[in-house]
């Protein structure tokens, strides 16, 4: 999934910085997001709805691992 990506740094009023990252996706990237959607039955034509979910997912592999290293420990 060839993409390009940086961080880019905003100064907010307050004087703190606010981060984001922006990410550009190729045709082909494209596609495989749609792809993805459409196999994890996600309704939204949005690419950006398969990142969040594929997010959560992660999150609950990360968190189903520390708990797996709480319980043995």
């Amino acid at each position: 999934m060839p993409t390009e990506s940086h961080i880019e740094e905003t100064p907010k009023d307050d004087g703190t910085v606010s981060e984001k990252l922006v990410v550009e996706f190729s045709n082909g990237s494209l596609q495989q997001l749609r792809e993805l959607g459409a196999f994890l039955k996600i309704q939204s034509e949005d690419p950006y709805e398969v990142i969040k979910y594929a997010i959560g997912i992660l999150e609950n592999v990360r968190e189903s691992n520390e708990k797996k290293h709480i319980s043995e420990g």
